[in-house]
């Protein structure tokens, strides 16, 4: 099972979108800096700057996969972008999936794994409902007999 966020552009159709929004304020810099007013050309830089900057971080933290694998005897969980990050994983009898309500309503909730003292937070990118939706899933997986 692999749990990831919603993106709605991919990297190649954000450029298109990305070299869109930087014409304005580009063309903006070089006719202030024709009537002589040159520090807006390096503004103008800046703001086209942290804007391909923001929308590659967007685009690289939307990479972020967990993937959840139940065999017969064990459940491992991965994280990573491309590769895993880090890995965990458990006999399959002794694995719990909860799903842990916030201290304040306006918190999110958190699905956990827990087993041998060790606990696992996954789906930090799902809404509470589909989070609700993965734990149920998730419990009846690992308590369907083999």
């Amino acid at each position: 099972m692999v749990i990831q966020p919603t993106r709605a552009l991919n990297w190649r159709q954000a450029k298109r979108w990305l070299y869109l929004f930087s014409v304005i304020p580009t063309i903006n810099g070089v006719l202030m800096f024709a009537y002589g007013v040159p520090l807006v050309l390096p503004f103008a830089g800046l703001e086209v700057a942290f804007l391909w900057l923001a929308f590659y971080w967007v685009i690289r933290t939307g990479q972020w996969r967990e993937v959840v694998r139940i065999s017969d005897s064990t459940v491992t969980i991965e994280k990573g972008f491309n590769q895993p990050i880090e890995s965990h994983s458990w006999p399959r009898p002794w694995v719990h999936v909860a799903l842990q309500r916030a201290r304040h309503q306006w918190y999110p909730s958190s699905l956990v794994f827990f087993a041998h003292g060790r606990t696992v937070q996954v789906g930090d990118c799902l809404t509470d409902g589909e989070r609700r939706e993965l734990a149920a899933a998730l419990i009846n997986a690992i308590k369907k007999t083999i």
